[in-house]
């Protein structure tokens, strides 16, 4: 007999710790943003928020690898070593995040290839892989190329030291794919991401038996049980629903309140520190897929650049070349009594703005009335609802950020997000691959693709107006990178050159300063905007094209035939005439000769 899983997926998670003193950075000294975790009041009737983008990247899990199997009839779902494991074999779907190992050949698919470091488009180094971490990670599974599942691996150790950053030279690289498949309908991986940290090792304070992050070394899943009405208790307990979780991930922190690792390295209590990445250093991350990529993709990236190549024996080698940017975190609360109306009034319906709550005393998201309630909204990163949840807490915090770490992160853009997009950045015009690239270093910004109204490409962004001092100003980045064929088919355009105009306007309306760029190359467009401020811009983009000119064009004048001419001799009496034409004649009177 089956025995149904529950499966919690440990997405990426900030453990808050819950102290009266508010929120803010670690007491060390040497705390940098990449290491910043929100400290927040326990106390009943706490209204908070966070928006920091590590904590929602959409539904992938970044640091680790997971194959589940889910059946529709008796349902159930089950994390699974392979498809055909115990309990997996003949799934109705199979789900997967996997993360891609180093290439151990040249000929290697779904792995990494290279990484490299610039600075000023010179090469400053080949990075050299390290090692994987977790070689022994409970939730690793094999492949099934039947299906199109790619082996699983772990995130993985790089080192550049002609690319250092300032705490050495070591980078922690995360590629990975997601999907969903079936062998009926087997299906290429629906998404693709990728994340590099810089990272250095360090000592948990506890040493190797105070459990954060994974945990010890081998990272043993907690395992229980859930009973007919939801209770969970410890073990696995016959007649309940077993649930597995193998811990959460980013942010955690030991028991003198010092910021912890952004993973854990190892079962003697070392662990990765996250440090900052040097902004004047680009990244070259090479991978090698089974499968082209699809849609578009959405990037924490400065100035991006792109190659796509196709691979002979089937699928495309990727290359992203790009710098880390700086992407503010927004964090505030207080009692919900002592927050602007505006505040109130938007949290005083059970659940607040958005979907992405969590952290309230009665256990069941931000659900209950206030005063049993302690909540913090943590809604995505994007999306309208998103943008406006931030606008209305921006004033109340002084219009700052509580950090601003350095990141060089993409991922392709799911359903969810492309929804409402242009028909033409979607597959049913016929436009196959990747279509685009948007990247911004704001705190939020607008669902998908830009909107394409009225002959505009617009896109919103909204974060606090300055860095975490309160003084300095923070400064918007925009690329938009747009394959050419695509913004054809958006206008309407034929094959001639495209022109550019890129604005930005201000939350007044008014055109605000901006360093923008435009060009178009080997098939791409290419539009930047920078050093504009917030707090919530909107960036938009207006493509034209001449119309062709009509050449008049001049026929050759026909040139003149020749006249063949004859001459005859004509006589009267003893006077001669000779008569010269084409068709000679004598006069009246005369004789030809």
């Amino acid at each position: 007999m089956k025995r149904t899983v529950r499966f919690v997926a440990p997405i990426l998670l900030a453990v808050f710790v819950f102290l009266p003193q508010g929120f803010g950075l670690a007491s060390a000294a040497d705390a940098v943003d990449e290491q910043w975790f929100r400290i927040s009041s326990g106390e009943i009737g706490y209204q908070g928020i966070i928006v920091n983008d590590a904590l929602n990247r959409g539904t992938k899990v970044d640091m680790f690898s997971l194959l589940q199997a889910h059946f529709d009839s008796p349902p159930g779902d089950y994390v699974c070593s392979a498809t055909n494991s115990t309990n997996c074999a003949g799934a109705s779907e199979y789900n997967y995040f996997a993360i891609l190992p180093p290439c151990a050949t040249a000929e290697s698919k779904d792995c990494v290839s290279g990484l490299s470091a610039y600075r000023d488009g010179v090469l400053l180094g080949e990075g050299t892989y390290k090692e994987t971490l977790y070689p022994d990670h409970p939730n690793s599974f094999r492949g099934d190329t039947s299906m199109s599942i790619p082996e699983s691996s772990e995130p993985s150790i790089w080192s550049i030291p002609a690319g250092a950053h300032s705490k050495g030279s070591d980078y922690l690289v995360s590629v990975g794919l997601n999907g969903k498949t079936s062998a009926k309908s087997p299906k290429p991986a629906s998404a693709f991401f990728a994340n590099i940290y810089a990272i250095e090792k360090t000592n948990f304070t506890g040493g190797a038996n105070e459990s954060r992050g994974f945990g010890k070394y081998g990272i043993s899943c907690d395992q229980r049980s859930q009973d007919s009405k939801g209770a969970i208790v410890p073990g696995l307990i016959a007649g309940q629903i077993p649930v597995v979780q193998c811990g959460s991930l980013l942010q955690t922190i030991n028991s003198e309140g010092r910021i912890a690792c952004l993973i854990t390295y190892d079962a003697q209590g070392h662990c990765l520190l996250r440090d900052p990445l040097d902004t004047s250093i680009s990244l070259k991350l090479t991978v090698r897929l089974s499968h082209e990529i699809n849609g578009w993709i959405h990037g924490r990236l400065a100035s991006p650049d792109i190659t796509l190549e196709p691979i002979a024996s089937g699928g495309q080698k990727v290359s992203i070349s790009a710098g880390p940017l700086r992407v503010p975190i927004f964090s505030a609360g207080d009692m919900y009594t002592k927050l602007p109306q505006p505040i109130q009034t938007a949290y005083a319906i059970e659940g607040g703005l958005s979907a992405g709550k969590w952290g309230t005393s009665n256990g069941d998201h931000a659900t209950g009335p206030i005063s049993s309630r302690n909540a913090t909204a943590e809604p995505f990163p994007y999306g309208t609802d998103s943008i406006n949840e931030l606008k209305l807490w921006l004033d109340y915090a002084g219009n700052k950020s509580a950090a601003a770490p350095t990141t060089w992160s993409l991922r392709t853009l799911d359903d969810r997000e492309m929804q409402s997009a242009s028909p033409c950045f979607k597959d049913g015009t016929g436009l196959k691959g990747l279509k685009g690239i948007v990247a911004t270093n704001s705190s939020t910004y607008s669902n998908g693709p830009p909107d394409f109204v009225n002959g505009t490409l617009s896109y919103q962004v909204a974060s606090p107006h300055f860095m975490p001092d309160g003084v300095t100003a923070f400064k918007g980045t925009y690329n938009l990178i747009m394959r050419s064929d695509v913004a054809r088919c958006l206008y309407k355009f034929s094959s001639a050159p495209v022109e550019a105009k890129i604005e930005v306007i201000s939350d007044s309306g008014v055109n605000a300063v901006a360093t923008t760029v435009v060009n178009e190359k080997n098939g791409w467009i290419n539009l930047s905007a920078y050093n504009f401020e917030f707090s919530a811009p909107k960036i938009q983009v207006k493509l034209t094209q001449q119309a062709a000119q009509v050449v008049a064009t001049t026929l050759p004048a026909k040139s003149a035939q020749k006249v063949v001419t004859k001459t005859i001799t004509c006589a009267k009496g003893k006077t001669i005439k000779k008569v010269t034409s084409a068709k000679p004649v004598c006069p009246a009177g005369f004789t030809k000769k």
